[in-house]
């Protein structure tokens, strides 16, 4: 009788829509017990615009450049950051899809491992899925943790922009960031209802300072550097002969710019109204 249960519903999460269409799988928490036999807990509060807001604020690959740019700099330079950016850009839009059309047929909280309990042969699901769920983890606290440092760092470089008699010492940045840890802490815990409206306002925010600082940047940029220099040159600062080598490690630069990606796939209870993105459906598709 279960082993039926378990079959009718693998068949039910991955009936597959017409081609063109979007056809809603899992509006309510009751569509998502009958197609994926999980039942959420988490109240739906988010928005589609505010799951997009949450992503884009994860992800911000703007500020994510910024800040690993030494990185970036060093190893390789504006060949690396140029040319390497939109490799690993379209390396990650192929990740994009391929979250976009899993979580649009199994849209639960669990992501990765979740899927890898349905879709792995049953014998090696449960290893599978632990190692997944382990590994995603971890992943997730090593990007929220190089996050919060990031934003310390850019706290402690504007006070002492303003205040440039002030010399930093790495103690200050680390109390920085434990208590920017225990703000993040406070917010989730306490103020889970207003973080749909703090992630919008996050991205208008995000999209303006990009924008500012951007045309800001070009305009005051003197003098300028040569097209040759900009697309050709090459810089080896990381010790290795090899220019290879370099360039990967720079690579870590752009790669790290898109960290979170699947931040949405996590918060996939708590959408109302989940659509499957299917076809051109490019909105939902970034979204993930």
């Amino acid at each position: 009788m279960e082993s039926n249960k378990i079959s009718t519903i693998r068949n039910a999460s991955i009936t597959e829509p017409e081609i063109g269409t979007m056809k809603p799988i899992a509006n309510d928490d009751f569509d998502l017990v009958q197609l994926t036999g999980h039942k959420p807990v988490l109240e739906r509060n988010y928005s589609r615009f505010a799951l997009l807001a949450m992503s884009f604020m994860i992800v911000d690959s703007w500020s994510g450049i910024i800040g690993a740019l030494a990185t970036g700099i060093a190893s390789g330079g504006t060949v690396m950051l140029i040319y390497g950016s939109i490799a690993v850009t379209v390396m990650t839009m192929a990740v994009a899809l391929s979250l976009a059309e899993l979580s649009s047929s199994f849209p639960t909280s669990g992501g990765q491992y979740h899927w890898t309990a349905e879709l792995a042969p049953k014998r090696w699901a449960p290893l599978l899925s632990w190692y997944c769920g382990y590994f995603s983890t971890i992943g997730w606290c090593v990007v929220s943790a190089s996050i919060t440092v990031i934003l310390g760092q850019f706290l402690m470089a504007m006070i002492i922009l303003v205040h440039p008699d002030i010399t930093y010492q790495r103690w200050q940045g680390f109390v920085v960031y434990e208590g920017m840890n225990v703000i993040f802490m406070l917010i989730n815990i306490y103020g889970r209802k207003v973080l749909p409206y703090v992630h919008s306002i996050g991205f208008y925010i995000c999209i303006t300072a990009f924008l500012v600082v951007n045309m800001t940047i070009i305009g005051s940029a003197y003098p300028k550097n040569s097209a040759d220099f900009v697309f050709k040159t090459f810089t080896n600062g990381t010790g290795w002969k090899a220019n290879g080598i370099a360039f990967i490690v720079g690579l870590t630069n752009p790669a790290f710019a898109y960290g979170g990606l699947d931040g949405a796939v996590h918060v996939a209870e708590e959408l109302r109204g989940i659509v499957v993105p299917h076809g051109e459906n490019w909105p939902a598709v970034l979204m993930q």
